[in-house]
């Protein structure tokens, strides 16, 4: 899913960190120091190192499937390791992760949608059964207002020494099945002439956020929307 963009996934997603950082601020309060922090989809692992370097966690495990993401989350691990390596990186996939009963907390953050109904079905069951009831699994969705965008919009404009990065919104496409496709474009510029371009594809599940809470609640989980795009659950 992930190739060569993954060099500026940081850069382009600066917005959605911020409120990420925000939402994350307000729940690493409810977390048990003891235990381990699951962080599904860590992606290039911003809310991993950041929860590392911020609050008090026995561990982090950072579950990340695609090896672009996991080599650029390793690149950055080297200021946590000398602090307090206590994250660990984790290949696999969603039927895959191991959950025992000491998980102080579960954070799915631009994710679910990467999953099928078979998929998310199959964690909710999952940590329906493990998590004790005190325990806060916090999900974001996708904003609604992708579904809006309109074609040739800029989303990000960001400077990066003499170069000029803008993510710009090329196309979406309804898939089927209730799944979209966005395709968008990375257009890297110095003195305003164009010098590297790139299209990568994002492709979500169109799942609102009373379909999420109707799916935990089948197994056990209460969740509340808190926000337009997250959702804090806890077993019931």
């Amino acid at each position: 899913m992930y190739g060569a963009e993954v060099e500026f996934y940081d850069i382009t997603s600066r917005n959605s960190w911020k409120q990420d950082k925000k939402i994350i601020d307000e729940i690493m309060p409810l977390v048990r120091k003891k235990g381990i922090v699951f962080d599904i989809g860590a992606g290039t692992g911003n809310l991993s190192i950041y929860i590392s370097e911020m609050f008090d966690c026995e561990k982090i495990y950072a579950i990340e499937k695609s090896p672009e993401m996991r080599i650029a989350l390793m690149s950055k691990l080297q200021n946590v390791i000398a602090k307090k390596n206590n994250i660990t990186v984790i290949d696999t996939n969603i039927f895959e992760i191991e959950f025992t009963k000491d998980i102080s907390a579960v954070f799915l953050m631009g994710v679910v949608g990467h999953f099928n109904m078979h998929e998310r079905e199959f964690l909710w069951q999952n940590l329906g059964e493990k998590l004790e009831k005190d325990t806060p699994i916090l999900i974001s969705n996708l904003s609604r207002e992708y579904f809006y965008i309109k074609n040739g919009t800029v989303l990000e404009n960001v400077r990066v020494g003499d170069y000029e990065c803008e993510l710009i919104m090329r196309e979406k496409k309804y898939m089927g099945k209730n799944k979209f496709q966005w395709k968008f474009l990375i257009n890297i510029s110095r003195d305003k002439v164009s010098q590297r371009q790139m299209v990568y594809t994002l492709e979500w599940e169109n799942i609102d956020n009373e379909c999420i809470i109707n799916e935990l609640y089948k197994f056990g989980i209460k969740g509340i929307q808190i926000s337009n795009n997250y959702i804090l659950a806890y077993r019931n």
